[in-house]
């Protein structure tokens, strides 16, 4: 089981995703759950694998949803399927971690993306991560990072991910893309807040 420090476990988390994971079938290598707010609202919890179009996707739902972390919502029933689980809490499957010698974390991230990665490499072997009911776990966001939304940390992560999967012609395309789209984006659409915003 893989936590943030920026987060509260509000009930027997630990547990519920270790029941969870024994009722789900063997290709499903990692589990999370829908994360709160500390104001008690629905966080982001989960997301897409970065490419092209989960950029373009992200800047139309900011723009639509004047929001910046969150806009993901629950899927219909639980459990339901995602591509990726937010690292914050991540329960991985035994046999996930030892496909890679149990290095699930490649070194080139110092932080953010890391999961992303991870769980890029499960979708390659077949194994898919799931969002599941019962876990209540507060996550307070960005208390590892005070640099709001312009993170460094996560555009270095970010561009390291897509050099990594996609190459170097789609890693000069994707990284224009990001400075032009997201100078865009803040020119006209300031953030003000984005730790209070839902």
């Amino acid at each position: 089981f893989f936590l943030n420090s920026d987060t509260i476990l509000c009930n027997n988390a630990v547990g519920i995703f270790f029941n969870a994971m024994q009722n789900l079938g063997n290709n499903i290598a990692c589990i999370g759950c829908m994360l709160k707010t500390v104001d008690g609202y629905i966080g982001y919890s989960y997301g897409d694998f970065i490419s092209l179009r989960s950029l373009f996707l992200t800047i139309f739902r900011r723009i639509t949803f004047r929001r910046s972390l969150y806009g993901k919502t629950v899927k219909g029933s639980y459990p339901f399927e995602v591509q990726v689980v937010l690292g914050a809490d991540m329960f991985v499957r035994r046999s996930a971690i030892n496909l890679n010698h149990g290095n699930i974390f490649d070194d080139i991230y110092f932080m953010y993306q890391e999961e992303n990665d991870f769980q890029k490499q499960l979708h390659k072997v077949g194994l898919k991560s799931m969002i599941v009911n019962g876990p209540d776990i507060v996550h307070l966001g960005g208390a590892s990072n005070s640099d709001g939304p312009f993170n460094i940390a996560m555009i270095r992560s970010t561009f390291m991910y897509v050099k990594k999967w996609y190459g170097k012609f789609y890693y000069y395309v994707y990284r224009i893309l990001y400075c032009i789209l997201y100078t865009l984006f803040f020119l006209f659409c300031p953030i003000k807040n984005p730790r209070k915003i839902n």
